[in-house]
């Protein structure tokens, strides 16, 4: 508190000023808070013991550890040794290698496309199978109505239904999603690009920047397609549902079948996404037009096909778009040059003044990919078994608490009070980290990296960049398998242990 700042004119002050003086925003940093303490110090050990960790000597015999904390220790070493100006060269040649195995060459600024036999529907699933989103999402999540079951989603987070693939019957009914994809600046700021021009400059620039990355000098084309990728951008974020209604779980549960949403959109997901994707990733797809999936946002899915299909060339935009996506998703994880464009974008964006720490950008990569084998890593050297029971006794306390207080209430009528106990007994306990987290064998079997030769190639690989893209696509295979399956609560936590 501040006991200098008078209440009546600003609570604020009174109430948090102390704080704030005690507490200011790193220059690399946009925000700051009381949970930000806590995660710099958890940052500082978990980086100790990913630097510390053996990669080298996994797999040997005196050597026991799991794959998936390996491939943590992997990145996070990998992903720093890069971080110098020798090695500048290196990590742009492996970021270009990596674009040109996914979808061939990015013709950004380059005139005439050079596969023109791949239409923009090919180069979203080609962005898809690599773990990249591109105007649509895809991916497996429980159905928000019934959590023992998963369902596909085409959306921001989106997921693949049942009988998309073919191994053997799934014990629940599915159904499928579709949403919006992530985009490279804010809905706000591109949904009115006159008002936002600072920001949409900076957004330029950085396309322009990373793009000469790949064309050089000779890019003829290049403040075409710019334009071209940011209208697109733009035209996108007016489509989507606003602010609020994305906040309505009811407005964004939208059940079809894949005929109706094709006949709605003029355009057919599942015969040119879905199932290619499924076959891209080895499976046999099985799915038939009668199949259901939800759709969180049907409008923009009825736009955005109406957007793509009325561009002046559609194939050649969603191509320098689609390579957009995959160079800003993976160019900030290669080189020093490549994080200072980024810096750059931030400073005018986000109002940081320092460049973050590449071991800050390491841990983080590492953490986005296995977490819970991050978070086994931390368990292992600074959380003990006592600490969880502790916490485990603190949250019965708390729900016998309000067991009580349902129980003694005087105005609750006897039908809401018993639903309330039954709800509150339903109530699952995630404390700490899960069992399995601590067993080597279901750690790596959660994320697909049971097989011992396929872990040590990924570690053996001196392009970490390539390997970001087989292990998404491994959890993609994973998430088809999953998908025939009854979910397990205790396996299948809503989010990872927080480590950093």
């Amino acid at each position: 508190m501040n006991a200098t700042a008078n209440p009546c004119t600003d609570f604020f002050a009174f109430a948090c000023g102390g704080w704030q003086s005690r507490h200011h925003i790193p220059d690399w940093k946009s925000r700051t808070g009381t949970f930000d303490a806590l995660n710099d110090q958890m940052t500082a050990q978990i980086d100790a013991l990913l630097e510390a960790f053996n990669v080298s000597g996994h797999g040997h015999s005196h050597v026991k550890s799991s794959g998936s904390v390996a491939y943590g220790a992997y990145l996070y070493q990998r992903c720093n040794a890069l971080g110098t100006d020798q090695e500048d060269a290196v990590a742009l040649a492996d970021l270009k290698d990596v674009v040109k195995e996914v979808i061939g060459v990015w013709p950004i600024g380059q005139g005439q496309r050079a596969e023109k036999d791949k239409s923009w529907a090919e180069n979203i699933v080609k962005a898809f199978v690599a773990g990249i989103s591109a105007v649509f999402q895809f991916s497996i999540q429980p159905d928000p109505k019934n959590v023992t079951v998963n369902k596909v989603v085409v959306s921001i987070s989106s997921r693949i239904l049942s009988n998309l693939i073919k191994t053997y019957q799934p014990i629940f009914p599915f159904s499928t999603q579709l949403d919006p994809a992530a985009q490279g600046l804010g809905d706000k700021e591109l949904q009115n690009l006159t008002a936002n021009a600072k920001e949409i400059t900076a957004y330029k620039a950085y396309i322009r920047s990373a793009a000469k990355l790949f064309c050089g000098s000779n890019c003829p084309t290049l403040e075409e397609d710019i334009d071209d990728i940011i209208h697109l951008e733009s035209a996108l974020a007016s489509s989507k549902l606003s602010v609020e209604d994305q906040r309505d779980p009811e407005t964004l549960y939208n059940l079809l079948t894949f005929k109706q949403l094709a006949d709605r959109s003029k355009f057919d997901f599942l015969g040119h996404i879905l199932i290619p994707a499924v076959k891209a990733l080895g499976y046999t797809p099985t799915a038939q037009p009668t199949d259901q999936l939800i759709v969180s946002d049907v409008n923009f899915t009825i736009k955005a096909v109406s957007i793509i299909s009325s561009l002046k060339s559609p194939d050649r935009t969603l191509a320098n778009y689609v390579g957009w996506r995959i160079v800003s998703a993976l160019g900030p994880y290669s080189s020093e040059s490549f994080r200072r464009l980024l810096f750059t974008f931030h400073q005018t964006t986000q109002g940081v003044k320092k460049m973050a720490n590449r071991t800050e950008t390491c841990q983080s990569l590492a953490n986005d990919r296995v977490p819970f084998a991050l978070s086994r890593l931390f368990v292992d050297h600074h959380f003990t078994e006592a600490e969880k029971t502790e916490a485990a006794k603190m949250i019965d306390s708390i729900q016998d608490s309000f067991r009580r207080l349902i129980t003694k209430n005087t105005w609750l009528d006897e039908a809401t009070r018993k639903a309330s106990l039954s709800k509150l007994n339903h109530v699952h306990k995630n404390v700490a980290y899960p069992a399995w987290l601590l067993d080597d064998a279901q750690l790596d079997e959660f994320y697909f990296l049971q097989n011992k030769t396929e872990v040590a190639r990924l570690l053996q690989d001196k392009n970490y960049l390539r390997t970001l893209i087989t292990f998404d696509r491994q959890q993609l295979k994973r998430d088809l398998v999953y998908f025939q399956q009854p979910i397990d609560i205790n396996k299948h936590w809503p989010m990872p242990p927080a480590v950093c």
